[in-house]
C-alpha cells in the first residue's frame, strides 16, 4: 500500500529463477525438465522469505512431496555459493539478488517452465515539495536503473 501523498516509481522487474553452480549437471541444458528438477536437491531459502514461500507453493502445485531439501541458516552469499557448488544444489532465488553472481559466472540460470514474477522494485517519493537533495537522489535513481516515471 502506498501512503497518501507519495508515489511509487518502479525501477526493476523481478522474478524468482532457478539457479545452480556452473558445474551442476543441469547447467548446460537448453531446457531443464520437471523430472530432473524434482529429483535434484534444493537449497532452501530462509523461512519467511518470498523465495521460500513460493518454493513451498511450487512443490505443492507440482505435487513433489518427496523433493530433497538442503537447509542452511545464512544470508551470506559467499557461504551459499560455496555450499551450492560443493553439494550440487538448485535454488529458487530472486533474480535481483543473484544477478551479480550470474554476470560473473558463479551461478547459472536454468531455463525452466517455472515462472514466478515478483513485485517490482522501486522507490517511494513525495509528490510535491522536493528538496534539492531529494531531486538529485530521484534523478540518480531514475538514471541508474532506467526507471520510467509517468507524470
Amino acid at each position: 500500500m502506498i501512503p497518501e501523498g507519495w508515489d511509487f516509481t518502479p525501477c526493476v522487474n523481478d522474478k524468482l529463477i532457478v539457479v545452480c553452480s556452473q558445474g551442476h549437471f543441469l547447467a548446460g541444458d537448453s531446457m531443464a525438465k520437471l523430472d530432473a528438477l524434482q529429483s535434484a536437491t534444493w537449497l532452501m531459502a530462509l523461512v519467511g522469505t518470498l523465495a521460500r514461500q513460493h518454493f513451498e507453493e511450487m512443490v505443492t502445485r507440482l505435487q513433489w512431496p518427496q523433493v530433497r531439501r538442503f537447509h542452511i541458516i545464512s544470508r551470506e552469499m559467499i557461504i551459499i555459493m560455496s555450499i551450492m557448488k560443493q553439494a550440487k544444489l538448485l535454488a529458487l532465488l530472486p533474480r535481483s539478488i543473484i544477478t551479480p553472481w550470474l554476470e560473473n559466472s558463479f551461478f547459472a540460470e536454468l531455463n525452466t517452465c517455472i515462472h514466478i514474477p515478483l513485485d517490482d522494485i522501486g522507490f517511494l517519493n513525495k509528490r510535491k515539495d522536493y528538496s534539492d537533495s531529494t531531486n538529485l537522489l530521484t534523478n540518480y535513481m531514475l538514471d541508474m536503473f532506467s526507471c520510467s516515471v509517468s507524470c
